[in-house]
């Protein structure tokens, strides 16, 4: 039960964590960013689980015990942090879809034309922040007037690929 309780505070102490650092001063790197706060949350809960776990009989029983429970935590953390930065890119990036929903949301009742839309969504907004997310991932380099795909930009495609192949989804994009 502790290592439950412990896991989902940690996981909570990391979201705080996240949302005062990219306020304070949001990293370039963003997924790399999200990455080092969260092995830096774990590694803190860990170092204080062995710090607290003396023999102090009155915080003992708060912790975890046995290497069970400490296994536990570390999954559940874990599992709670790596589904966690696969959602960050649908909250960071701004998609067309949802830039085209708050448009008509802001319209209300009037509606707003296709041609309305069109002059607002411009690459500016919603081409150019991708590839620069392309360029600071280091998943494509700049060449002159080009993109040019990096290794680990094709492998990413590759395997995106593949798991749309096996779903049945077509290439995509």
């Amino acid at each position: 039960m502790n290592a439950l309780l412990w896991g989902l505070i940690a996981f909570a102490t990391m979201l705080l964590a996240h949302l005062v650092v990219w306020r304070v001063r949001r990293p370039q790197g963003q997924y790399a960013g999200l990455a080092i706060v969260t092995l830096l949350i774990l590694l803190a809960f860990q170092t204080g689980f062995y710090w607290f776990s003396s023999d102090d009989v009155h915080t003992t029983w708060m912790l975890p015990s046995g290497n069970a429970d400490y296994v536990a935590f570390a999954f559940l953390y874990t599992t709670l942090s790596l589904a966690y930065i696969a959602f960050y890119p649908c909250v960071q990036a701004d998609s067309p879809s949802l830039s085209m929903l708050l448009i008509v949301d802001e319209a209300g009742e009037k509606g707003v034309r296709r041609e309305e839309l069109e002059a607002r969504l411009t690459d500016a907004e919603l081409i150019l922040p991708r590839v620069q997310d392309l360029l600071t991932g280091r998943l494509a380099r700049q060449v002159g007037s080009r993109y040019v795909i990096e290794p680990r930009g094709a492998l990413s495609a590759r395997t995106h690929v593949l798991y749309r192949s096996l779903m049945k989804l077509g290439r995509g994009g």
